[in-house]
C-alpha cells in the first residue's frame, strides 16, 4: 500500500455523480485477521440526498442511515433482505448523498473471498431448510464473488460494524487509486439505478462497458 494512493477526503467532498463516475477503475481493499483481499471497482450508482427520493436520505436523518449525514469519506452500510450493502458518503457534513458500490473485479485473495461466500451461502441454506449448516463448500466462481453489492460486502465481510467507517484512514477498508490502470472516457457508460421502487429513470449508475463482473444489464 502506498499511503500517496489512498483517495484523500477531498475526492469524496464532491457531489456524488462525480465521485461514482471517478470511483471505477479504483481498488476497493479489505483487510482482516483472516487476510488481506480486494479489487477493482466497476459499477457503482449515486444517491444524491434531499433532493433524490431514492436516496435513503430523502426523508431525514434516522438512526438507520446517520452515517450517510456525516462527513465525506466514510463508510454507510445498511442491511437490504438480511444482507449488506456498502456506500461511500459524499459531499459535505449534513448534505447526506452517497455512491453504492454495487460491483468490484476481484484481484487479490480470491480463495478467501470465495470461503466467505460459500459460507454464506450455506448459512442462508441452511436458515432455510432449518438445520445445521454443512462442513462443505461451494464452488464460486470468480464472476460471482463481488457481482452485486449483497455479494461484495459477503465476499470483503463487510457489515454492520463497517458503518461509519473512515475510508481515508487506509486500513481494514479502504479504497486507492491504481497509477498502472488507466480507465479510457469511453469505457464508462451510465443507466439508470437498478432495483429501486422510485426515481428508476435518473442516469445515476456508472459502470465499466462490457465488462463481466458488471452486476446488472451491460453494453
Amino acid at each position: 500500500m502506498s499511503l500517496n494512493m489512498i483517495l484523500p477526503r477531498e475526492f469524496y467532498d464532491r457531489p456524488s455523480a462525480k465521485v461514482a463516475r471517478d470511483l471505477l477503475g479504483k481498488i476497493l481493499w479489505r483487510e482482516t485477521p483472516a487476510g488481506k483481499c480486494g479489487g477493482r471497482i466497476v459499477e457503482v450508482e449515486a444517491y444524491e440526498g434531499a433532493k433524490d427520493s431514492a436516496a435513503h436520505s430523502y426523508r431525514g436523518r434516522t438512526p438507520r442511515n446517520a452515517s450517510m449525514f456525516g462527513p465525506p469519506g466514510h463508510a454507510y452500510v445498511y442491511a437490504i433482505h438480511s444482507r449488506w450493502c456498502l456506500n461511500t458518503v459524499t459531499e459535505p457534513e449534513g448534505i447526506a448523498t452517497a455512491v453504492l458500490i454495487r460491483a468490484i473485479e476481484p484481484l487479490y485473495g480470491l480463495e478467501l473471498m470465495a470461503q466467505r461466500r460459500s459460507d454464506c451461502l450455506l448459512a442462508r441454506r441452511a436458515r432455510l431448510a432449518a438445520k445445521a449448516t454443512p462442513s462443505v463448500s461451494i464452488l464460486i466462481k470468480p464472476r460471482d464473488l463481488c457481482r452485486g453489492p449483497a455479494r461484495l460486502c459477503e465476499a470483503l465481510a463487510i457489515n454492520r460494524q463497517e458503518d461509519g467507517w473512515d475510508l481515508t484512514l487506509g486500513r481494514d477498508l479502504w479504497i486507492e487509486a491504481d497509477p498502472t490502470f488507466q480507465l479510457p472516457p469511453r469505457q464508462i457508460t451510465r443507466s439508470p439505478r437498478i432495483g429501486i421502487s422510485t426515481a428508476q429513470q435518473r442516469l445515476l449508475r456508472f459502470y465499466v462497458r462490457n465488462n463481466s463482473f458488471v452486476s446488472g444489464k451491460r453494453l
